[in-house]
């Protein structure tokens, strides 16, 4: 959490740069006044851009995104249009997935497969098992699997998987024991994905996960001469962490990839799940200001709970900004709460912001990821038109009449 004094040094400048939208204010504020707010906006035109970038990364063989942090089926095609796959933890993602038009080679199954009828629909569709633990592999397995395993910033393997967290990950002599076995029930390609814990996330640079999992995947191939075919070097890429500690450049973080990767005689394929990268910085939550209390710091008061965006995953730093004040160079120490008064209902603890007042809009940036509870979430099309947008889940429980 930043200090008064720390946050009073940044420069101005880049806060006001930092405050631009994707759309011009006067349009912004039409809209708004169309729809009402607390809204979720997302920028079509953005995701595009965006997955037509990520896709031109050639270190990067394999590029997924999330269901469960982008259950849109809206955006799910814009991903799938630019050549990701999709990445499900449940039977309902799984639908959503099919149901956005993923293939089922270009889907791989995270969550836990222990019901006969599910793995079998796995199989038919030809999707990715990912397994986690011993306790994860179902009776029929699909032919291309997954093994999560965990991994610190050293590149040396832990012990994590327990009873009570079956899918904390794979150890190396776990690792070696599955492959064989899973081998033997007709598995023809198998990779190696890095556990999505606190290191193994955004923070830890790829090369450093990619040297970890070449590591492992020799010491398999010497124990029991199998083969492994991909590196899944794990989620969270793209994600900053404060004002002073950004998001790392996805391209330079590849070209040191490609550096470790020219040192090893086998020919990986690369695999990233690059939901953050590509959504994250897409949409905007807007709410209004209820009213402003001076005290040792400005005190702003918006019209929704912090409930109403989903718990920041890597806890993530988002700027805040008041919409039609981002030239503004004189600003204040700002704290930003929500109208729950039974919790916590803190958006941000001391923040540069200008002066606000009753009435004011304001916006968390970079929140593609946060949707949260009976938030309304809209599409801003390329066209200029704006989409409602639903979650799959609700999507497919709400009747054509209700669409």
């Amino acid at each position: 959490m930043k200090t008064i004094e720390k946050i009073s040094t940044e420069n101005r400048t880049e806060l006001c740069e930092a405050d631009r939208l994707f759309l011009p204010d006067d349009t912004l504020e039409n809209i708004l006044r169309r729809i009402g707010m607390p809204v979720l906006l997302y920028d079509e035109k953005g995701l595009r851009e965006r997955a037509k970038s990520l896709s031109l990364i050639p270190q990067l063989h394999v590029r997924e995104i999330s269901v469960a942090l982008s259950p849109f089926p809206e955006i799910l095609r814009i991903a799938k249009e630019a050549g990701m796959n999709a990445v499900c933890r449940s039977p309902e993602e799984l639908q959503i997935a099919v149901a956005a038009g993923f293939p089922g080679e270009r889907i791989c199954y995270a969550g836990l497969c222990t019901r006969p009828e599910l793995a079998e629909i796995l199989c038919e569709l030809g999707a990715t098992l990912l397994i986690g633990s011993p306790l994860m592999i179902p009776e029929r397995i699909p032919d291309r699997v997954r093994l999560l395993c965990a991994v610190n910033g050293r590149s040396t393997f832990r012990l994590a998987a327990s009873s009570n967290r079956p899918t904390a990950g794979l150890t190396a002599e776990e690792a070696t024991v599955i492959v064989p076995m899973i081998k033997r029930r007709g598995v023809r390609d198998i990779s190696l994905s890095v556990c999505p814990d606190k290191i193994s996330t955004g923070i830890g640079a790829l090369s450093q996960k990619a040297d970890g999992l070449i590591r492992l995947s020799e010491q398999i191939s010497m124990a029991c001469s199998a083969e492994i075919n991909g590196l899944h070097l794990g989620n969270g890429i793209g994600v900053g962490y404060n004002r002073f500690k950004p998001a790392p450049d996805l391209a330079a973080e590849c070209e040191k990839l490609e550096q470790v990767l020219r040192t090893r005689a086998t020919a990986y394929r690369i695999e990233c799940d690059l939901t953050h990268s590509l959504v994250e910085p897409s949409a905007i939550f807007v709410a209004s200001c209820l009213g402003v209390y001076e005290r040792e710091k400005q005190t702003i008061q918006i019209d929704a709970a912090f409930r109403q965006l989903a718990i920041p995953q890597f806890d993530r730093y988002r700027h805040i900004s008041l919409l039609g004040k981002n030239g503004v160079r004189d600003r204040r120490v700002t704290d930003v709460i929500g109208t729950d008064l039974l919790a916590k209902d803190w958006f941000a603890d001391s923040r540069l912001l200008p002066a606000a007042e009753a009435g004011d809009r304001l916006i968390v940036h970079d929140v593609g990821c946060c949707f949260g509870e009976a938030l309304e979430s809209f599409l801003v099309c390329t066209d200029g038109t704006i989409q409602r947008i639903i979650p799959g889940s609700d999507y497919f429980a709400e009747s054509p009449d209700e669409r």
